[in-house]
């Protein structure tokens, strides 16, 4: 079979084309992430009952979802908060199951629960990787956060960008308990106002001396005037106006985040961070570089977190180890098989990354840290087998005399079985990390799957493509270069 690819040269250079021009765009068009996008079996149910305490909200909302969650296959185990207004619930299904299957059923098993008619719908949240953000921005000057967030959530890849210590604006309703009893009006019916009124309004609040009951009506409000003329009920053919037994403030809502930013011997002083997301699959260099694009044209916007730039220098640094790995090739080579042999060695280190580029791009993977560590790794590695075919070639033209066409074929035959099965063996001492289970098995999955490619790649070099170039590139040396050549060989096999 490998005689095949030899003798007809032009099929192997047709393969080596497509490996360059497959693994460049392969290695452009990857996804790159910092970290590698494992699938986490973990979802929080969560439900929202405004104005509840913590005991009803347990007795209303949680022990119903408790009792809907504990008979879920696939579940591991789950645990739940009750708080003032809200429940939830995490869930932790088995890492080996079907996780999209186990979600959907924990959302239809939610979806029909007997609960009071004014909790919210529960809502299931997955937790995933790319629930961390890639990159964060803070405004050090006056200027709307919304503007910004809308122009970072336009760039390709971006799932959403959330803002940190913004003051948002919020109406409060503070009730007049007296003028609420004169008129025989109840809070009920306060709400029930607002909220089917045709009016849009953001989240808000409703105050009863110490209590304070949060009222959502979707969409915006002009001004204060706008709630103070809702009609609430009549009284003696009279409209009662929210202004009548309320006061109304358009005032700011309760931070629940506050940023700071300082710089060096400077006083930190309050700033609003966005938090940039990515979606799954997104590429964390390209967003990122189009992110810091957008903050330039903005003077007052300064990054203070970026989590592409350990993709950049991990890509940096597998690229110095490559060049470093193949004019080291170059050198010592240079002295046992001239100056050609030594070059088409050296090209079977790039070739070989190309073609596992190539798999790991067919497999879904994406370009991320365990992926370049195992690369690196790779490295050392994989220059093996080319090294022994074109010694063995070298040999075969130096002490038997052969043509490099014949001494490509000899050097196959005779070391082709060792090298395949020192590649196998040195494949079957990573393949274990395989049977890992968890979500450690999935993290550490990317060693073997990148390694065994690596190595495979760096074989099929080896055995096709390096003799190949060597039958039909290599010259046959005259007298004076073998003895030369014989010499160093004799020392070099004498120090191995």
């Amino acid at each position: 079979m490998f005689n095949f690819f030899i003798r007809r040269y032009r099929i192997t250079y047709l393969i080596i084309a497509a490996i360059l021009i497959l693994g460049l765009f392969s290695v452009f068009t990857m996804p790159k992430e910092a970290d590698p996008e494992v699938k986490i079996p973990f979802a929080v149910v969560t439900a929202i009952y405004p104005g509840a305490n913590p005991t009803d909200i347990e007795e209303l909302v949680t022990n119903k979802l408790e009792e809907k969650i504990k008979n879920l296959e696939n579940l591991q185990r789950y645990s739940s908060t009750s708080g003032q207004g809200f429940s939830s619930v995490f869930v932790e299904f088995n890492a080996e199951a079907d996780l999209a299957d186990s979600y959907q059923k924990l959302r239809d098993s939610v979806a029909n629960i007997d609960l009071p008619s004014e909790v919210e719908d529960p809502h299931v949240t997955e937790i995933r990787m790319s629930d961390m953000p890639i990159a964060t921005y803070n405004l050090t000057d006056h200027i709307d956060p919304k503007i910004i967030q809308t122009e970072l959530e336009a760039i390709q890849g971006v799932s959403k960008v959330e803002i940190v210590g913004n003051k948002e604006r919020e109406f409060q309703v503070i009730i007049n308990q007296l003028k609420l009893a004169n008129f025989n009006i109840s809070l009920g019916q306060i709400i029930g106002a607002i909220q089917s009124t045709n009016i849009n309004m953001p989240a808000g609040s409703i105050k009863i001396e110490d209590y304070k009951y949060n009222v959502r009506v979707r969409g915006k409000i002009a001004n204060a005037n706008d709630l103070e003329n809702i009609i609430i009920a009549t009284y003696a053919n009279s409209p009662i106006y929210l202004k009548d037994i309320a006061q109304i403030q358009d005032t700011f809502a309760e931070q629940k985040s506050k940023s700071r930013i300082g710089f060096f011997q400077k006083q930190s002083q309050e700033t609003i961070s966005l938090q940039v997301y990515k979606k799954t699959g997104g590429n964390i260099i390209n967003i990122v570089d189009q992110a810091d694009k957008l903050a330039t044209k903005h003077s007052n916007i300064e990054k203070t977190s970026d989590n592409a730039w350990f993709i950049r220098d991990t890509l940096k640094t597998l690229g110095i180890s490559g060049l470093q790995t193949m004019v080291l090739i170059i050198i010592l080579l240079f002295l046992i098989l001239g100056i050609r042999g030594a070059l088409i060695t050296g090209f079977s280190v790039p070739l070989a990354f190309l073609m596992a580029f190539i798999s790991l791009k067919a497999g879904g993977n994406t370009l991320n840290s365990m992926v370049l560590y195992s690369l690196i790794i790779s490295l050392g590695l994989m220059v093996d087998n080319s090294i022994i075919i074109m010694e063995g070639i070298n040999e075969y033209m130096v002490y038997h005399h052969e043509k490099p066409l014949q001494a490509a074929i000899s050097s196959v035959r005779n070391f082709k079985w060792p090298i395949i099965s020192g590649t196998l063996t040195t494949v079957a001492a990573f393949l274990p990390m395989l049977l890992v289970s968890g979500i450690l098995g999935e993290y550490f999955a990317f060693i073997p799957k990148t390694i065994t490619a690596t190595l495979l790649s760096s074989l099929f070099v080896a055995l096709i493509i390096i003799p190949t170039l060597s039958a039909r590139f290599i010259k046959i040396h005259n007298n004076h270069e073998n003895q030369n050549k014989k010499k160093i060989s004799k020392r070099y096999h004498f120090c191995s």
